[in-house]
């Protein structure tokens, strides 16, 4: 079954977020929700998020399908960084965002 850019970006754009500091920006997506809060996690790359982290700068979200944005504050998020994968993430109530009930699913 193949499937258009079209219907990919359709697919995909809910679970993807603009992800911007004073420094720069790059892009998320959701990995991850608790099933009992607002708690959702974002993936991203290490070196977007890495300087604002270490120096308690906020973190801009952009829901890029609602148009919605959240500024998280370091009190606001949990970031972990694997400095060596260039991967990072970034874990916060998601309260004010649209993202889907589900997850995308990852491959094995």
């Amino acid at each position: 079954m193949s499937m258009t850019w079209r219907k990919a970006i359709e697919l995909l754009s809910p679970y993807i977020v603009k992800v911007s500091t004073p420094q720069g920006s790059g892009t998320g997506w959701l990995v991850s929700r608790s099933t009992k809060t607002q708690l959702r996690a974002i993936a991203t790359a290490a070196h977007v998020i890495d300087h604002a982290n270490y120096w308690e700068e906020p973190i801009r979200l952009l829901h890029v399908a609602s148009g919605k944005s959240v500024v998280l504050r370091e009190r606001q998020r949990a970031v972990i960084i694997d400095d060596d994968l260039d991967s990072g993430a970034i874990i916060f109530d998601a309260s004010d965002l649209p993202f889907p009930e589900t997850t995308l699913p990852l491959l094995a």
